[in-house]
């Protein structure tokens, strides 16, 4: 949730609603480096408010969602490198 409050909080809900609703907020955050993508933006709300000195307070408030795509690293453990032996098996005696 993004708020906007003072006097241009209208026009600047709307053009950050429209800016993240573009092709220009995928590439903004493709070039921070592609962990959060846009998905929804609400339109701006009328969320006027009476503030402490009893005036009213202008305020809009925008809903967004973004997709976070992390990406995980982690140590793996391998060999590449094996040493063989064989043993001969002594098959007289299966008990053993």
């Amino acid at each position: 949730q993004l708020d906007f409050y003072g006097p241009h909080a209208a026009d600047n809900a709307q053009a950050l609603a429209t800016l993240f609703r573009s092709e220009f907020s995928v590439q903004l955050f493709r070039q921070t480096g592609g962990l959060i993508s846009p998905l929804y933006c609400s339109d701006p709300l009328n969320t006027t408010f009476v503030n402490g000195q009893q005036q009213y307070e202008p305020r809009r408030t925008l809903d967004i969602q973004m997709q976070i795509n992390p990406v995980v690293t982690t140590p793996l453990m391998f060999f590449d490198n094996v040493i063989t032996r064989t043993t001969e098996a002594d098959n007289a005696n299966p008990t053993q």
